[in-house]
């Protein structure tokens, strides 16, 4: 596949992809749990993506967030796979590895369950026999809160 036909696959899957967990990032966002500011989600190279610094709000306490590089595992040989990368109450990033299944482009497997006291801030596409990731496989996802103070 050439590589323009490739962005404009990815271009349409990121903003055709909704997963069940996006209806539950915006449901903690109106309870108030989200990102105060930063935690930008970016690729840096090959397998690993960084979460820029900055401050999630979790249950009401806000907590730091230093910039972190976290690193994917290895593609699967045939199949694609989306992870998701999530923020703690604690501040601490993390990168929730999907199950890699038989999804066409358009329709990739939903990378799992929220952890328990985490926000979303993004998902990193994995295709099959990827050795390296792409600036354009990684979506943002944060749900930035109003902070009316």
């Amino acid at each position: 596949m050439p590589a323009t036909d490739l962005r404009d696959t990815l271009s349409l899957i990121k903003k055709a992809v909704h997963f069940a967990n996006d209806t539950l990032r915006i449901e903690a966002a109106l309870q108030g749990d989200g990102i105060v500011s930063g935690c930008t989600p970016s690729w840096t190279s090959g397998m690993t993506v960084r979460v820029a610094a900055g401050t999630v709000r979790i249950g009401g306490t806000d907590s730091s967030v230093s910039q972190t590089a976290l690193t994917a595992t290895a593609a699967h040989a045939s199949k694609n796979r989306v992870d998701m990368m999530v923020i703690n109450n604690s501040g601490t990033p993390s990168l929730v590895a999907g199950t890699a299944a038989d999804d066409n482009a358009a329709d990739p497997a939903s990378p799992g369950a929220i952890p328990a006291n985490s926000v979303v801030i993004g998902y990193v596409w994995v295709p099959a026999g990827a050795a390296a990731l792409q600036a354009a496989y990684v979506w943002d996802r944060r749900t930035l809160l109003d902070d009316p103070l």
